[in-house]
């Protein structure tokens, strides 16, 4: 196994999750009774797929990240990878999406799978909290050919002023999509 990758300033992480990646999954209000006439409302997480998914990151990010809890701003940089899969049309036979991104429904809202590793960033203690982070791109496309599903991300040190980080961030993006 090769040695885990450790965030600092001078160094980001970069991490893959394959599978089929999921948008965060909507929260549900839950009664917890208390006693003779007393309930508090709690929120869950509802969600089917979404739920093992972002287990699935997490446990990713623990296997490859030395988890620490950063305390620091970070840029979050990350590209969700889909297989195509064959859709039922209005006939009732199946299609397949001919669209060059993932914009079906089924694949979710980019800002929603942002949301679900974010979640995940936090729950493996990689970051002290999903607040900290200030930006990065986010993308969503088909796999090509050779490639798996999943999720490949960057997390890495916000730079102390926008310019230096977008300057940064222009020379973490080309080229580090691939494995």
């Amino acid at each position: 196994m090769s040695e885990k990758q450790i965030l600092s300033a001078e160094r980001g992480v970069r991490v893959w999750v394959p599978g089929r990646p999921r948008t965060k999954g909507s929260l549900k209000p839950t009664h917890i009774k208390l006693g003779a006439g007393r309930c508090k409302v709690g929120l869950r997480e509802d969600g089917e797929y979404s739920v093992p998914w972002k287990r699935r990151m997490i446990a990713a990010i623990r296997q490859q990240v030395v988890c620490e809890r950063w305390p620091g701003p970070v840029e979050v940089h990350s590209f969700f990878r889909f297989e195509i899969e064959a859709v039922t049309g209005e006939t009732g036979t199946p299609e397949v999406d001919g669209t060059q991104w993932p914009t079906r429904h089924q694949y979710g809202d980019e800002d929603k799978l942002r949301r679900n590793l974010l979640d995940a960033l936090t729950q493996s203690a990689l970051i002290f909290d999903d607040a900290l982070v200030v930006g990065g791109q986010n993308w969503k496309r088909w796999v090509r050919e050779g490639e798996q599903a999943g999720v490949v991300f960057v997390v890495r040190a916000a730079e102390s002023d926008f310019a230096a980080s977008m300057e940064a961030a222009a020379t973490w993006l080309p080229g580090r999509w691939e494995l």
